[in-house]
């Protein structure tokens, strides 16, 4: 009677032992099928998905399955596609905002397909200022982007006064082979009227 009693807890503990066990390998699976959705979205550039999907396996990471050594490598791969993600949203976000400012500028001239160019452009932006706002990066991605739109002003403005300044000199070359063909021209005609008088 006093086994039974004392076989009571522990078959107790072991049911417990083995429910916790396949929670942490539902979980280990879990994880397994985020990283290769994760390189799936990647791959896609659905930037707001792949992130939303790294945050949520570092929570079950650090939760569900904190404390597990052999998950070290999945962390840092989280990390890097994390990393990788972030980067990729700052780049294209920084493209496509420039390529939507050249475009504007041009839709002065052409307003219809510069307006029907920006709607294109928009929700690939919406997508990357989502993903970049749920990795909480958004600032750190819109402050490069100020750099960046600062150097191509920088850059622009360079590009103009070169041109100006060739431009000018171009203009100030014709003139001076005009007024030496002007002059030219005149000297011819003495010689011929001084000719014509002797």
């Amino acid at each position: 009677a006093v086994q039974g009693v004392l076989r009571v807890p522990r078959l107790a503990s072991r049911r417990a032992n083995a429910v916790a066990l396949h929670a942490k390998l539902v979980a280990m699976l879990a994880i397994k099928k985020a990283i290769e959705a994760i390189h799936a979205d990647m791959l896609e550039e659905r930037y707001a998905t792949s992130i939303g999907t790294i945050l949520a396996a570092k929570r079950t990471l650090d939760t569900e399955l904190n404390g597990v050594k052999c998950l070290t490598h999945m962390a840092r791969r989280l990390d890097q596609f994390y990393d990788l993600a972030v980067s990729y949203m700052t780049a294209r976000l920084v493209n496509l905002a420039l390529a939507s400012s050249w475009k504007e500028i041009e839709s002065i001239h052409h307003q219809s397909q510069g307006f029907q160019a920006l709607q294109v452009e928009a929700k690939p932006i919406a997508s990357v200022l989502e993903g970049l706002a749920r990795a909480g990066k958004l600032n750190t991605a819109l402050n490069n982007l100020e750099r960046r739109f600062e150097e191509e002003a920088r850059d622009l403005v360079g590009t103009i006064v070169l041109e100006y300044a060739h431009e000018n000199n171009s203009l100030e070359n014709t003139n001076n082979i005009e007024n030496t063909a002007t002059n030219s021209d005149a000297a011819t005609t003495k010689l011929q009227a001084l000719s014509a008088a002797a």
